[in-house]
């Protein structure tokens, strides 16, 4: 098993290979829980078996208290997510003054079925596609974080506000 709490964000430049739902989810885990500025997540519906875990929802809810200058973008390519699946994440982004923000993706995004979170421009979680669980984990790849929240951020600027119905 990855001890992905021994590697700090901004520091451990090693691409680790996932492969697992557990995984990705420790990963994930481990990059929020050393989040100090920012989280930029790309997905396809927020993938509900990865971001619903209430460990992980855990974290995010921390960070997002205990930093008041921080900045969580979600931008979901479709953001009708069914059965209530990512219903916290929409309770959260719908606080007042959360810091947490959901668009929805344009149109033109379609042939993108990748996903990553990328944390304080440092580390990042990359899957080639969403409903697989192969990708990396590395929590030192400035290059290819900024890469990814480059296109993130200009994707962001040609999105809608997100309006998920439950």
């Amino acid at each position: 098993m990855i001890e992905f709490e021994k590697f700090v964000l901004g520091l451990t430049a090693r691409a680790i290979l996932l492969d697992n739902l557990e995984d990705n989810a420790r990963a994930i885990l481990a990059l929020i829980a050393q989040a100090k500025h920012s989280i930029y997540i790309y997905s396809y519906q927020l993938e509900p078996e990865i971001y619903e875990n209430p460990v992980i929802l855990g974290a995010l809810i921390r960070f997002l208290r205990f930093n008041p200058h921080v900045e969580v973008k979600v931008l979901l390519h479709d953001d009708f997510i069914p059965h209530r699946k990512s219903l916290h994440w929409l309770e959260i982004s719908r606080r007042p003054a959360s810091l947490l923000e959901m668009r929805q993706a344009p149109q033109y995004c379609g042939e993108h079925q990748e996903s990553f979170l990328i944390v304080d421009g440092a580390g990042i979680l990359w899957r080639q596609y969403y409903f697989q669980y192969q990708g990396m984990v590395n929590f030192y790849a400035p290059g290819h974080a900024l890469e990814k929240q480059t296109w993130h951020q200009q994707v962001w600027q040609n999105s809608t506000p997100s309006n998920i119905r439950i």
